[in-house]
């Protein structure tokens, strides 16, 4: 089976970008051509604003008092610790 390749050339990369780009590339161990196809990989894994944004849609909302009770629980917990090493 015969792979076909499309290529990509991006034009106008500032040289901080490239030079960064560059280095990045050298401390993975990687040429510049097989990082950038790592970066863009990884991109691609992860879902696109639309997809997440419809994703979280569907979702039920998080409450802030649930966040608060937890917080509020934390704290008295290490208020407890603090007044039991105190006390030893």
């Amino acid at each position: 089976m015969i792979m076909l390749m499309g290529a990509i050339q991006v034009k106008d990369v500032p040289d901080p970008l490239h030079d960064a780009l560059r280095r990045r590339a050298a401390e993975e161990g990687m040429s510049l051509t097989d990082y950038v196809l790592e970066v863009l990989r990884r991109d691609l894994a992860l879902p696109g604003r639309r997809e997440w944004l419809e994703r979280l849609a569907t979702r039920d909302p998080v409450g802030t008092a649930g966040a608060l009770d937890a917080l509020d629980a934390a704290r008295g917990e290490r208020e407890v610790e603090l007044g039991d090493a105190r006390r030893r």
